[in-house]
Parts: C-alpha cells; sequence; structure tokens
C-alpha cells in the first residue's frame, strides 16, 4: 500500500512507466535478435550456395579439360564454365548485397521509429513534469491556504467559546435580576404594611419612653428618701404600651434588621 504524498506517487508512477518501457525494449530487442539470426542463416546459406556452385565449377572444368578445339586448340567447356560460375557469383553477390540493404534499411527505419518514439516520450514526460511542477506550486498554495483558514477557523471557535462564557453569564445576571426585583417587591409589600402606623408608633413610642423614664427618676428619688438600700440605682422600666405595642417594635426592628443585612 502506498502513500499519498506528492514524491511518492511521483516515484510510482515513473517506476510503472519505466517497467512499461523496459518491457517495450525487452521485446524489441528480442525481435531484432531474431530478424539478426534469420539475416546470418540466409546469409550462411547464400556463401554455402556460392562455394558449391565455385566447386563444382571447378569440377566440371577438371572434367571437361580434355574438350579442346580441333582448329585452335583451346578448351571449349572452360570460357564457360568460367563465365557461368562468375555470372552466378556475380548475380549472388547482387542478391546479398540487396538483403543486405533491404535488411539495413529497414533497421534504419526501426531505428529511426524507436528514437522518434523516445524524443515523442521525453516531450510529453517534459510536458507532464512541468504540469506536476505546477501542480505542486498550486498545491503549496492550497496548503498555505488551509493553513491560514485552519488558524482563522480556531480563532472564531475561541471567540465563540467566549460568546457563549458571556451568554451564561448573562444569563445568570438576569436570574440575579430577577430574584432582586422579587426582594425589592417583597421589601415593597413589607414597607406597605407599615405605611400608614409607622411614624405614629414612633411618636408613642418616644413619649412613652419620655414618660417611663419620668418614672423612673420619680421612683429613685423614692427610694433614695427611704433609704432602700436593696433597690437603690436600679431602673424600672414600665410597660405602659401593652403586647401589641411590643409586637409592632419587634417587627419594625427585624425588618430593619433585614434590610440592612440584605445591602
Amino acid at each position: 500500500m502506498n502513500c499519498l504524498n506528492h514524491n511518492c506517487l511521483k516515484i510510482n508512477l515513473e517506476n510503472e512507466y519505466f517497467k512499461e518501457k523496459l518491457t517495450e525494449f525487452y521485446k524489441e530487442n528480442k525481435k531484432l535478435k531474431e530478424e539478426l539470426s534469420k539475416f546470418k542463416n540466409y546469409s550462411k546459406s547464400t556463401t554455402a550456395v556460392q562455394t558449391d556452385t565455385i566447386q563444382l565449377s571447378q569440377k566440371d572444368y577438371k572434367t571437361n579439360s580434355t574438350n579442346k578445339c580441333t582448329v585452335c586448340k583451346t578448351n571449349l567447356k572452360q570460357k564457360n564454365i568460367s563465365k557461368n560460375s562468375s555470372d552466378q557469383s556475380e548475380s549472388n553477390l547482387e542478391k546479398y548485397n540487396q538483403v543486405n540493404k533491404k535488411s539495413y534499411v529497414k533497421l534504419c527505419e526501426m531505428h529511426q521509429n524507436l528514437l522518434k518514439k523516445y524524443e515523442d516520450e521525453v516531450n510529453s514526460n517534459a510536458v507532464k513534469l512541468d504540469l506536476v511542477n505546477k501542480m505542486k506550486v498550486e498545491l503549496d498554495k492550497y496548503e498555505s491556504r488551509c493553513k491560514f483558514y485552519e488558524n482563522e477557523m480556531n480563532s472564531l471557535r475561541k471567540k465563540i467559546d467566549n460568546m457563549h462564557e458571556i451568554e451564561l453569564k448573562n444569563k445568570q445576571l438576569l436570574i440575579d435580576l430577577e430574584s432582586y426585583k422579587y426582594k425589592c417587591q417583597s421589601y415593597q409589600e413589607n414597607l406597605k404594611l407599615f405605611d400608614d402606623d409607622f411614624f405614629i408608633d414612633i411618636e408613642n413610642l418616644k413619649n412613652n419612653y419620655d414618660k417611663a423614664v419620668k418614672l423612673n427618676n420619680y421612683y429613685k428619688k423614692l427610694l433614695e428618701k427611704n433609704k432602700i438600700q436593696d433597690v437603690k440605682n436600679k431602673d424600672f422600666k414600665i410597660d405602659e404600651f401593652g403586647t401589641n405595642q411590643n409586637e409592632k417594635c419587634s417587627k419594625i426592628k427585624q425588618f430593619t434588621k433585614e434590610i440592612i443585612e440584605n445591602l
């Protein structure tokens, strides 16, 4: 299993491409070897034919050397044999040259085709390499953009988290405000209970306190006159207000204490 890295993909593609090219080269080389072996076999066969023809010509010359002209006394078949052998050799040589020329032309054409194929492959590879380089540049740009957008997303996430915290704090403040409103309403209701009689009760308390102080002083003087030591210098507080007045005072004190504690 291959990774998706740019260099790894490029190397794998190049390896596959070179494997295919090596296979093609191997097939072409094998084909050329077969052609060359055929050509060698054909050359050997033509050479054998030439040698056999020459040997036969020499044999005929030896066997027919007695045939001479009656006039000039020259061998009649010697000229014919030599002429036939030279003609046969020239024709064989011409055939051999033609075969060699055809094979050479064919081989040159094959090499030219291979060379053209290699040039086309090189040009296409150059174009592909240029395209790959351009794609690499584009990928680098996209990578930088992705990093930039990732940083922006992280900053936005932080801002959203801060907004959630602020929203929670705001909700808590609203809850506290509602509780304070409820307390204020309860305080206002409690104040309404004491609005009518509050100042009257305070004035009565003040007057009754003055009366109690006067009575206390009066009883002190009586005690001093009678010289009662056990009860001398003792303060007597006379309650002339009744239970209702005491309850109202305790309520007012408790209400005032709650207001001070809550503030």
